[in-house]
């Protein structure tokens, strides 16, 4: 013997209206890695590069690359128009994985010499490149 669910017929309602064509997916964004080197030579030249850190202040404030200002991400969209659009940027991070989307995020807005620092703040560190540490994470 089998046992059936028996049939409920549902009230006639009317057809849901097709969803609107989805529209395709943007253009993936190419984005530019430099080392931690390249960054430092660059400085050391003194080439107009403005190196921004995008972690949380409180992580920029206990150790950062010498040289580099803060700007969190999270503040990013607020304040991307304080940036100089015709400068070089190279945006750095503790390992280098949310200064990719730093750099995406101002690709997007218009920014063209944007470049991120492969390994981020770690790899900086690694490489034995002059770090600042505020008096706070001296105590």
């Amino acid at each position: 013997m089998k046992w059936f669910r028996p049939f409920r017929k549902e009230p006639q309602t009317a057809a849901a209206p097709m969803p609107p064509p989805r529209t395709p997916d943007p253009a993936p964004i190419q984005i530019d890695e430099v080392t931690p080197h390249m960054v430092q030579s660059a400085l050391d030249a003194g080439e107009a590069l403005l190196f921004v850190d995008v972690r949380q202040r409180w992580d920029y404030e206990m150790q950062r690359p010498a040289r580099a200002i803060s700007l969190p991400l999270n503040e990013l969209p607020e304040r991307y128009d304080e940036l100089d659009r015709s400068q070089r940027i190279v945006l750095t991070c503790y390992h280098g994985y949310t200064s990719l989307q730093g750099a995406a995020f101002l690709m997007q807005q218009g920014f063209v010499n944007v470049q991120s620092m492969s390994g981020g703040f770690a790899g900086w560190a690694q490489a034995g490149l002059p770090i600042a540490v505020s008096d706070r994470a001296r105590e």
